[in-house]
């Protein structure tokens, strides 16, 4: 596949997770790598750390006909706070799509509630909910700081299929979506986790899907190459936040790595 006309060396895609932007410090810290970064880039960037688990709790909240309202307003209230402690007096643009998009949420959630219904489908635009949030949160920083940036929506971009393999790529469909985005930017900044499916509905690539998007993107853009950004250094004995007393491994064969992903 070519490079995009649009750029005229292959851009490179780094991908950070929920834990990476956190907090305000967490965003700001992106910011700065990504602002280091020589090449053009594409960012795609996980949910505030915890808010997918939280939104995925909502949806079976609303679904089973339990309250909501309240832990909506908190992530509302969140992402608001995040929004002015990053950008100041110049939030309030921010503040507006932060607004529409819990409005959205609540009568999606109000609809849930009415169907007593939670598929895959109908809760889809509850569960990516986060990345939207996050990458325009991302977004607007870099644009205060004066950076070329611009926001990529995956889900005008990434089509899936579902087939005899479960949920597959519609590579066909994703570069016509591709070819006719016209946002182009040094740094483009998309949302992770989330994508369409061919009659236009938004729909995710399962939990932990963001790295999934990062390589889908990567393969659209002919990209240079794709990094994982993590808060941890290299490869640990077991997961941290779960074994207090993990360590770093300092070598690891190709086919040891491969073990530990599959």
């Amino acid at each position: 596949m070519a490079v995009p006309r649009q750029y005229l060396s292959p851009p490179q895609v780094h991908k950070f997770g929920g834990s990476s932007v956190a907090d305000a410090d967490g965003f700001r810290r992106v910011a700065a790598i990504v602002t280091d970064l020589p090449a053009t880039s594409c960012i795609v960037v996980s949910a505030v750390a915890g808010v997918t688990t939280r939104l995925v709790a909502l949806a079976a909240a609303a679904a089973s006909r339990q309250a909501w309202q309240g832990d909506l307003d908190d992530l509302r209230y969140q992402h608001r706070h995040l929004a002015q402690e990053l950008l100041g007096s110049k939030s309030g643009d921010l503040h507006e799509f932060i607004d529409d998009r819990f409005a959205a949420l609540a009568r999606h959630l109000g609809a849930l509630s009415v169907l007593g219904v939670a598929t895959e489908l109908a809760t889809a635009p509850v569960h990516g909910a986060g990345e939207l949030l996050s990458s325009r949160i991302l977004h607007a920083l870099l644009q205060k700081q004066g950076k070329d940036a611009a926001w990529l929506d995956a889900r005008k971009i990434v089509v899936l299929e579902t087939g005899d393999a479960g949920k597959t790529v519609n590579w066909d469909a994703s570069r016509i979506g591709l070819d006719g985005w016209r946002h182009w930017a040094k740094i483009l900044v998309a949302p992770g986790f989330v994508a369409s499916d061919d009659t236009g509905r938004m729909v995710t690539l399962g939990r932990n899907g963001s790295d999934y998007s990062a390589a889908i993107l990567a393969r659209l853009l002919d990209a240079e190459s794709l990094s994982l950004w993590g808060d941890t250094d290299g490869v640990q004995s077991a997961d941290p936040s779960l074994v207090p007393d993990a360590v770093q491994i300092e070598q690891l064969s190709y086919d040891e790595a491969f073990e530990l992903a599959y």
